[in-house]
């Protein structure tokens, strides 16, 4: 009886888990029940347990905690819609675009509803064909660059018209390169469709650097226009720099327009500089001979100043290292030996110590070279105030 007894007492369980061993006997005297409720919850949490295993493959319990797999996201490409145009479709359609186009070139209203308008772009971008080249999206875009083409070429007459006055000439250029902005910008957005879809794949033109190409090449890149604008901008300068009131905004605006159109670096800064650079050798050299010395100062300071406020306003800041270069050189560094020589002991000696801080400020803009001059200068002044009171003394 105690045998039964002793074997009944014995609990066999089987393990899952490959490195323990098949059978462990567990003693019903050493292990006593747990409460009913709480082999109900161990119960509950072991079959989520399982239910999460089933779900993740990996037995992790949430789909965002890593694996040592690596897992790829898949992003199918959009479908183009599978609409069915007629084959007179674009035919149709492309005379109401064409006069919706007239319409923002000219400034005025289209006859066709702008939703209609939109949906017509619409079915022609999103239509797929084998052939490329004629597909409605190319059809389109080669059929708006013609119209974009003939219309900026109209441009050309009213600039190649004799102008002798430099201000009326750069505000009608400066008129009709705002027009084209907005209807570039009228054009995109009516267009989107177009833009967003056949141009991202076709490696053409979107529509905003189009009409910005075809302005560069037609108007910009033509030499008579092209050297009016330019030669105007400097004129302009020229005659601030004289110290004339010029319209800035203008100056402004047509600067950006040449920067827009990649043309700054190329036709505008290198005659820009130059006519810098000329201005400034020519009235370092007449003003170092005509100025006293603290009034030279004074000028270079104030010609400083004002490069720096044209920097300011209108003139790109990718101009500026060279711009104060120019300047600190033709007014500074060129005349080192002359400013020094014709006025610091006699500054120094007349405690004049406002305009002996502004020679070391601008001496300190050039570099070590106008630094080691100026420290010369002092050291050859202590040494000739030596000498002359040791002269004193031995007279008196």
């Amino acid at each position: 009886m105690s045998k039964t007894s002793d074997k009944n007492s014995s609990i066999r369980l089987k393990r899952d888990h490959p490195n323990s061993s098949l059978d462990e006997p567990i003693s019903s005297t050493k292990s006593p029940s747990p409460p009913i409720k709480k082999l109900k919850n161990q119960h509950t949490t072991d079959r989520m347990d399982k239910d999460t295993r089933n779900r993740y493959p990996n037995g992790s319990s949430s789909a965002f905690i890593s694996s040592n797999t690596t897992k790829k996201l898949i992003i199918k490409n959009l479908k183009i819609s599978s609409l069915v145009l007629p084959a007179d479709y674009f035919d149709k359609i492309w005379p109401l675009l064409k006069e919706a186009l007239a319409a923002i070139l000219n400034g005025t209203t289209s006859p066709t509803n702008e939703e209609q308008l939109y949906r017509h772009i619409d079915h022609l971008c999103t239509t797929s064909t084998s052939d490329t080249s004629t597909s409605p999206p190319s059809l389109l875009y080669d059929n708006l660059r013609k119209v974009l083409d003939e219309h900026i070429q109209t441009f050309v007459p009213t600039l190649l018209n004799d102008a002798n006055d430099t201000n009326d000439y750069l505000r009608t250029l400066n008129s009709i390169w705002n027009d084209h902005i907005i209807r570039s910008s009228l054009i995109r957005q009516l267009f989107i469709v177009l833009d967003r879809t056949y141009v991202l794949h076709a490696a053409v033109q979107s529509i905003w650097e189009l009409n910005q190409d075809l302005f560069r090449r037609y108007v910009m890149q033509n030499t008579t226009i092209s050297n009016r604008c330019i030669n105007g901008l400097l004129k302009l300068i020229e005659q601030e720099r004289r110290g004339e009131t010029i319209d800035r905004t203008l100056i402004k605006n047509l600067i950006r327009m040449l920067i827009d159109l990649h043309l700054y670096r190329k036709d505008f800064e290198p005659p820009f500089l130059k006519s810098t650079e000329e201005l400034y050798r020519n009235e370092g050299r007449q003003l170092i001979q005509t100025l006293e010395t603290s009034q030279y100062l004074i000028q270079v300071e104030r010609r400083l100043r004002e490069e720096q406020t044209r920097l300011t306003h209108y003139i790109d800041q990718s101009t500026k290292v060279q711009l104060i270069h120019i300047v600190e050189n033709n007014l500074i560094t060129l005349h080192i030996k002359d400013i020094l020589a014709k006025g610091f002991d006699i500054l120094v000696n007349e405690n004049r110590f406002t305009s002996v801080a502004l020679i070391y400020d601008l001496f300190f803009r050039i570099g070590q070279i106008g630094i080691n001059d100026l420290r010369e200068a002092f050291a050859n002044y202590i040494k000739v105030r030596k000498i002359q009171e040791s002269r004193l003394l031995i007279n008196t």
